[in-house]
């Protein structure tokens, strides 16, 4: 057995660890302490630099594109799955759930 823990079935899929959590809540708090130390060193940044720290900032809060597509090819699947016979379901079934592994892996 590789460790002991009073929840043997684990950390619920999707929910973040408390480390990860608590890390959140730090940079959360920095990132809104700084902000104005942040703008005033963005304004002094060359401008072509500043763009590349533009685009990667935007990472934060735009999701990827692979995301977006496995999330439109779920409910494409799910949508499927009510209007299909049995062994078509099956297949869907399959898809569906390497499809949610990805998308889970991509959570965590």
């Amino acid at each position: 057995m590789k460790g002991k823990t009073n929840n043997p079935f684990g950390r619920p899929r999707g929910v973040p660890n408390r480390i990860t959590s608590e890390q959140r809540q730090w940079v959360t708090k920095f990132l809104n302490d700084m902000r104005s130390d942040f703008l005033e060193c963005w304004n002094l940044t060359d401008p072509d630099r500043r763009v590349g720290y533009y685009l990667k900032l935007m990472e934060f809060v735009i999701p990827k594109p692979s995301s977006i597509t496995v999330d439109m090819e779920l409910k494409q699947l799910e949508n499927l799955l009510s209007k299909a016979p049995q062994q078509a379901i099956d297949q869907i079934a399959e898809k569906l759930n390497e499809l949610h592994e990805q998308n889970n892996e991509h959570d965590d």
